[in-house]
């Protein structure tokens, strides 16, 4: 395999990073300024959200250390420490697709007792089991780790039968997903919803629909790859192509909000006028600045206005 390939992947692989970080740190956002955002589902969705902006930090040590030292392992548990936050928050995201689908089920069967659950309650019974989720995780990582000498990105620090469990875990957590998912499909076709609950359901399940793909993309291409022994540079470059799917599918949630879900899209959009006032007062000369109050102070008060 020609070696500039685990270059290029490492170029492609930073880029994605980037692109996922921000853009669901922007979902986060969102919500948090949409005051009508602010139901359980949606912060589920904010904590989900938050979870994978966070957990691509996981794949950025490996990188991180290529350019600057060049291909070098790095120690254990040193990658171990800088790992264990981007980890929490992989089991945080693996977790919140089964806490939506379970949140989506009680809304669908029983809407009526879901809008006078008490909401404490309900979340920290979700709190609970999303942090459980989690500490089982850690867990499997801790029991199996030994010292020595690794590439640091999550995989690799998940030790011999740990990255077995680690791969069990989130298979199980998909699979009841996607029981959950066709049951409140199911339930839709036959119950008289409202069009907002339809919306967002139809958004969380191309959201997953995304997220399965690339999952299944990925463990298509680990099948694909065989489990022969390769050059180091080789078996890397394979490992960063077999986990490009996956990746590329959490860069999209983004965009898939956008063109599903038009609450957020307007926050979204609320967020890109933001920003281009921003550049736009960055760029205002400064003689702009002298013309008369007097003439300006009715016209920006009636946009206002309009806005409201």
């Amino acid at each position: 395999m020609d070696n500039d390939l685990y270059f290029w992947m490492s170029v492609l692989w930073s880029f994605l990073i980037i692109i996922c970080f921000v853009d669901n740190l922007l979902i986060v956002f969102a919500i948090a300024q949409n005051r009508n955002l602010r139901g359980p589902c949606f912060m589920l969705i904010a904590l989900s959200s938050l979870g994978d902006s966070i957990q691509v930090f996981g794949l950025a040590p490996k990188i991180v250390t290529y350019f600057m030292f060049g291909l070098k392992p790095m120690d254990a548990r040193t990658c171990l420490y800088l790992e264990l936050i981007p980890l929490t928050f992989n089991g945080i995201s693996n977790f919140t697709v089964i806490s939506i689908a379970l949140d989506r089920l009680f809304a669908s069967i029983a809407p009526q007792t879901y809008l006078g659950k008490n909401v404490p309650v309900f979340y920290a019974i979700h709190i609970v089991l999303i942090a459980s989720y989690t500490a089982l995780q850690l867990s499997h990582l801790l029991r199996y780790f030994e010292d020595g000498e690794v590439h640091c990105t999550m995989s690799p620090i998940f030790m011999g039968f740990a990255r077995v469990l680690w791969f069990l875990q989130a298979m199980l957590t998909y699979a009841a997903s996607v029981v959950i998912y066709l049951v409140v499909t199911i339930v839709i076709r036959f119950k008289t919803l409202t069009k907002k609950e339809t919306r967002l359901f139809r958004s969380l399940l191309c959201i997953f629909i995304s997220m399965l793909c690339g999952y299944f993309m990925t463990c298509f291409l680990g099948v694909l790859s065989g489990g022969e022994l390769r050059e180091e540079r080789e078996q890397l470059t394979m490992d960063m192509l077999i986990g490009t799917p996956m990746l590329i599918s959490l860069c999209l949630n983004y965009f898939i909000y956008f063109l599903t879900s038009t609450e957020l899209r307007w926050t979204f959009q609320y967020q890109l006028r933001l920003l281009r006032g921003m550049q736009l007062t960055l760029v205002t000369p400064a003689h702009s600045f002298t013309t008369s109050t007097s003439t300006t102070s009715k016209p920006s008060e009636n946009n206002c206005d309009s806005r409201r």
